[in-house]
């Protein structure tokens, strides 16, 4: 059922002195945006309506706005572990302290691939963790993981290995060519394309495990930690340049968050 024009109009309402609130300088509590994603996604709004993308840019810039203190203080918490699916895939984000950890589970959850970010929103190294081997046994934790890329001084990339399985899930024509942007890239876009989801109210499937500490994916919608980080990653676009001496990184400023 489509949203009232009753619920239109408070949400409409409920923006609109939010937007006033910044004008005045005043700081928002984004849980109340949270409440407000909630009750549109509970009455009949569509997921392609301009009020999420209009609560999405109050809440980066009541993000914005925060005193440095706060910042702090939302990124000094202990780590969180978030689950779910979207488009089909699994997909885990984990947050300790000012850095953030987003995963994407491939090929049957046979192996997922980590890319690791720093709070300016920064890729510091990309891994892959190996659950299960080609027969279908599983890896012990000792021997699973492989550092894919990591970052040195300088935005220099330094390549460690990159495993066949994982290169053949590229697009066959970065497979040879390009193949670190690309899977640099598939990182950026991932945590753009959560970021969004999230923020839209589409449809992803939490998971909880308790024994694990994992909770379920949409529950980011209250860490502000994870919010600010999921912000500043979302803010960059990332080139690869191929160099004599090396590839080096370039970030660009990502005009459509």
């Amino acid at each position: 059922m489509a949203a009232s024009r009753a619920d239109r109009q408070l949400v409409a309402e409920t923006i609109a002195s939010f937007k006033e609130d910044l004008v005045a300088g005043r700081e928002i509590d984004t849980t109340l945006l949270v409440q407000l994603r909630g009750y549109m996604n509970a009455n009949g709004f569509s997921p392609e309506s301009e009020y999420y993308a209009q609560i999405a840019s109050i809440e980066n810039r009541a993000n914005g706005i925060l005193q440095e203190n706060a910042v702090e203080q939302v990124l000094t918490r202990d780590e969180r572990k978030y689950a779910g699916k979207m488009d089909s895939l699994v997909t885990n984000a984990m947050v300790i302290g000012d850095h953030f950890t987003y995963r994407r589970l491939y090929d049957k959850m046979r192996f997922g691939i980590d890319w690791k970010f720093n709070r300016e929103g920064k890729i510091e190294n990309v891994d892959c963790v190996v659950f299960r081997d080609e027969r279908g046994y599983k890896v012990y934790s000792s021997e699973n993981t492989t550092n894919i890329f990591q970052i040195k001084e300088g935005n220099r990339l330094e390549v460690g290995h990159i495993p066949t399985f994982v290169q053949q899930m590229l697009p066959y024509g970065h497979r040879e060519h390009e193949k670190e942007q690309t899977l640099l890239r598939f990182g950026f876009g991932g945590v753009r394309d959560l970021k969004k989801a999230l923020e839209q109210g589409k449809k992803i499937e939490d998971f909880t495990d308790e024994s694990k500490g994992m909770i379920g994916l949409t529950k980011i919608l209250q860490d502000q930690g994870a919010l600010y980080l999921m912000g500043r990653i979302s803010e960059r676009l990332i080139n690869v340049h191929y160099t004599p001496r090396g590839m080096v990184l370039e970030y660009v400023k990502n005009n459509k968050t």
